[in-house]
């Protein structure tokens, strides 16, 4: 299963976000897509959803225009966790997460006992099944942001699309959260994911893609492909990348300058 990008260009009508991007997204991979707020991640993830039409380019997926598919053939192959939003009807948490399958049900049909225990699988593998029975629209945003995440599980798709996943949690369930991300690639499922922090990149990505000034550029494996030079372009702060042995492996790191100089002003 692939998701593809070619020479796409994006946005509204009348105002172009970006263009000439080229992205691919498979099978048992995580793609994170890294930029400044403002930078038209999610105009982007929409248009790769089908949410919007392209500007120029297309998207395939498995070879074949994503726009051209019917809507119902795409939620069966793409989920979508979009940012956490407040709700308006008092839905159950669980209820929530069991709109996942209707992508898997025929027109007018209820949920079945296995969607039930899908979606209950789902609650449980995010860390909410004390909240299965609470309203959704009672729960804290970080809680809400984690219903979606098990809601697109509990669709049950090959690959997804997730908008700043962890940008309403707070750092034990960002960590959570990574790590579902992690062992759902191992799992088989292709994940293209946006965020801030270069930390989470190097902590699970196995391609990195930086949106900025309307271009997508993809610089392939974080490890040797992102360094302090783009992220101070990218970001416009100086930062330094260092290693840290964890565990007998190397990992990455990313930390501003200004932050180390004014711990050092106070020393």
């Amino acid at each position: 299963m692939k998701l593809e990008a070619r020479d796409l260009a994006y946005g509204y009508r009348g105002h172009v976000v970006g263009q000439g991007a080229n992205l691919t997204l498979s099978a048992g991979e995580i793609v994170c897509i890294l930029g400044p707020n403002g930078g038209g991640k999610t105009t982007l993830f929409r248009t790769l959803l089908g949410l919007i039409a392209p500007l120029g380019g297309e998207v395939l997926l498995e070879g074949s225009s994503l726009h051209r598919r019917p809507r119902s053939a795409i939620a069966r192959m793409l989920g979508y966790v979009p940012q956490a939003h407040t709700g308006y009807f008092p839905f159950t948490v669980q209820d929530v997460v069991l709109m996942g399958r209707t992508a898997h049900l025929s027109p007018f049909a209820t949920p079945l006992r296995s969607d039930r225990e899908q979606a209950m699988a789902a609650i449980e593998r995010v860390g909410l099944a004390t909240l299965a029975d609470s309203e959704y629209t009672r729960i804290s945003g970080g809680e809400r942001q984690l219903a979606l995440i098990a809601r697109a599980l509990a669709q049950a798709t090959p690959l997804l699309v997730m908008d700043e996943p962890t940008a309403s949690l707070d750092f034990g369930n960002q960590v959570r959260v990574l790590e579902t991300v992690v062992g759902l690639a191992k799992e088989g499922k292709g994940i293209l994911l946006s965020t801030h922090d270069p930390d989470q990149v190097f902590l699970c990505a196995d391609r990195v893609a930086l949106v900025h000034r309307g271009r997508v550029t993809d610089i392939g494996p974080p490890q040797s492909g992102l360094d302090a030079g783009l992220l101070r372009d990218l970001y416009g702060v100086e930062v330094q990348v260092s290693e840290l042995d964890i565990g007998g492996k190397t990992r990455r790191v990313c930390v501003p300058v200004a932050a180390q100089s004014a711990i050092s002003d106070r020393e």
